[in-house]
């Protein structure tokens, strides 16, 4: 799994975990930071970024959730559920 460097113009913090269609985008290193862009200052969300396929996801990355990481157990859940996967098995 490749990162890549990514600015995010989020009002919010991304989430660390976020499904769009087949594709689970996985992101660490989230900060805030501050853009000069000629006169004005923007803030933007910097973090490191992967594409990995919800199928693929669910397989690899859900057992890697700790019980005090909820929020995020909880859209493993999500994605698993809207992909039809079934955690249970196997």
């Amino acid at each position: 799994m490749t990162f890549q460097k990514v600015h995010g113009t989020q009002e919010e913090k991304p989430l660390s975990y976020e499904m769009c269609g087949a594709v689970v985008f996985i992101r660490k290193n989230i900060t805030r930071v501050t853009e000069i862009v000629g006169d004005d200052e923007i803030e933007m969300w910097e973090y490191d970024e992967a594409k990995v396929p919800t199928a693929e996801f669910v397989e690899n990355f859900a057992s890697e959730v700790s019980d005090t990481q909820e929020t995020q157990q909880s859209q493993i859940d999500y994605i698993a559920m809207m992909s039809d996967i079934d955690l249970e098995e196997g």
